[in-house]
């Protein structure tokens, strides 16, 4: 872990402390919230002396004793074991497998860069739910998906990218004000610290002098040799609030988190192949990404939104042009189900004439 960044697992959990209880409220049983809690730390003292944690120390509820990832206030949240890697015995450690929140590299806190370049973050940076890979959060964080935030030089920000995990897209979420005199860069490092390419996006900053939020989609397929992710100020005072970083592998809108929950493909744009992408699927029609049919009409998704349907409602027997045809006989006929047969062009149908022989 970087010493510049004055962050340490102790002040991780004092800092996130209120924020986790606050997320996992909904997760705990009633009767178990009301269970005595010696040193008020959200997990019952039977459940801590079961385990062998200490019922008077309330900092153990953000230590990750086992190392998968999962604190072990996680854990009692999610019904695992704080001492096996792999609690459910499924080859996936329970920091993959539970992905309890986020999708997401936080940065938490109000850090400030100032006229004369002096940069004050000493909030933590707090990783939930992400797919670590191996090692642990204080001696290995580039083992994770999305690595924790690397050195902060003057004036900039980076954060390293394990490009061994990281092949194709991230989505970066960035919360900052946007001062009227500030101007905002990002660029890609290679591992020396040079430059792969500079002002990706231009001044990120538009000098509205109000707090902004973009979503930036940083193409890492087109740089192979970047490894650094770098957010640079040239000029005015930029506030950070919060800075995110979706992984998405296959460009297609939907981070790797949300990809694992849906059973989506993470390198296809369109699981199903019904002609919708996923994304589509997902935000726009509310459709089902795995399923070329989402209404069982025997008609794809994406053949009935291109033809006016409703890919959500079974429509297979009506008749949207009034011609007699049924919608699902026009599909499978090959013909347009908004037009009548009389103007229908799309499809020729071929006759055959046989001669009786007698």
């Amino acid at each position: 872990m970087n010493p510049s960044l004055s962050f340490s697992v102790v002040a991780a959990a004092l800092c996130c402390r209120v924020f986790a209880i606050a997320l996992l409220a909904a997760l705990w049983p009633a009767a178990e919230v009301r269970a005595q809690d010696t040193d008020g730390d959200q997990m019952p003292d039977t459940w801590e002396i079961k385990f062998g944690l200490s019922e008077t120390n309330a900092a153990d509820a953000l230590i990750d004793t086992d190392a998968d990832g999962l604190t072990n206030l996680w854990e009692y949240a999610a019904g695992s074991d704080p001492l096996n890697q792999d609690s459910d015995a499924d080859l996936v450690p329970d920091g993959a497998d539970a992905a309890p929140v986020s999708r997401a590299l936080i940065l938490w806190g109000d850090p400030n860069w100032t006229e004369d370049d002096a940069y004050d973050y000493t909030a933590p940076a707090w990783v939930l739910g992400v797919y670590r890979v191996d090692g642990t959060w204080s001696s290995n964080p580039v083992s994770w998906y999305l690595p924790e935030a690397g050195d902060i030089d003057v004036g900039s920000l980076n954060v390293d990218l394990d490009r061994n995990i990281l092949t194709n897209s991230v989505r970066y979420r960035l919360k900052f004000f946007d001062s009227t005199s500030g101007m905002l860069f990002m660029d890609l490092l290679d591992a020396n610290g040079e430059a792969v390419v500079t002002d990706l996006f231009g001044n990120i900053q538009s000098g509205s002098n109000t707090e902004a939020t973009v979503i930036l989609d940083v193409p890492l397929a087109s740089y192979t040799n970047a490894a650094v992710l770098h957010l640079r100020r040239q000029s005015g005072e930029t506030r950070i609030f919060e800075s995110l970083i979706y992984v998405d592998e296959d460009g297609d809108g939907l981070d790797q988190e949300l990809e694992r929950q849906l059973q989506t493909s993470d390198n296809q744009v369109d699981t199903d192949g019904d002609g919708l992408s996923d994304y589509d699927e997902v935000f726009v029609y509310g459709t089902d990404p795995t399923n070329p049919d989402s209404d069982n009409d025997g008609m794809p998704d994406g053949w009935e939104v291109t033809n006016g349907l409703n890919p959500k409602v079974n429509d297979a027997s009506g008749d949207a042009d009034g011609d007699g045809t049924s919608n699902l006989i026009e599909y499978r006929q090959g013909r347009d189900p908004r037009t009548g047969a009389t103007n229908d062009t799309t499809s020729v149908v071929n006759l055959k004439v046989f001669t009786v022989l007698e």
